[in-house]
């Protein structure tokens, strides 16, 4: 079992918050939310709830609580119970919308990166993207080649 942490995401400026929870820590949660509104911002992909907080270019990551020793359900339970305790409080001004639908949520999200006809087409892309950036691959192969070259003689 691990550690897991509800957090706060807060704009001041847009007056909104995102609840979540993770078994990162802040930190590394927090650079995944903004790369990805990064990859949001150019067109790379699509909005996240989280977005609408993001955009506040102001926002600050906070931590509500922290509870060791939980398994990601009862983690996920909180994290609705924390939703809806912030909801009665600041009521629009929490933007998430998946009260009562984050386990089924986040068991859509695992079943859609796990689909293997997924995981054929990103193979499928990365072909087309080596086709139109050979450049790129005969660098990394060139490394690579080198690299073994050097470790069949350090053998010798």
């Amino acid at each position: 079992m691990a550690t897991g942490i509800i957090y706060e995401i807060f704009s001041p400026s847009k007056n909104l918050r995102y609840i979540g929870s993770t078994f990162l820590t802040l930190k590394m949660r927090q650079a995944l939310h903004i790369s990805r509104y990064k990859r949001i911002l150019q067109g790379k992909a699509k909005g996240i709830t989280a977005s609408k907080v993001l955009a506040g270019m102001d926002t600050r990551f906070s931590q509500i609580s922290e509870h060791p020793g939980v398994d990601k359900s009862w983690l996920l339970q909180k994290e609705k119970d924390v939703i809806n305790e912030m909801k009665n409080i600041y009521g629009s001004g929490v933007v998430n919308h998946n009260i009562g639908l984050t386990d089924d949520m986040k068991a859509y999200q695992k079943t859609y990166r796990d689909d293997p006809s997924r995981k054929d087409a990103k193979k499928i892309y990365m072909k087309i993207y080596q086709q139109k950036n050979p450049d790129k691959f005969k660098i990394a192969n060139k490394k690579s080649y080198e690299k073994k070259k050097l470790n069949q003689s350090a053998e010798k």
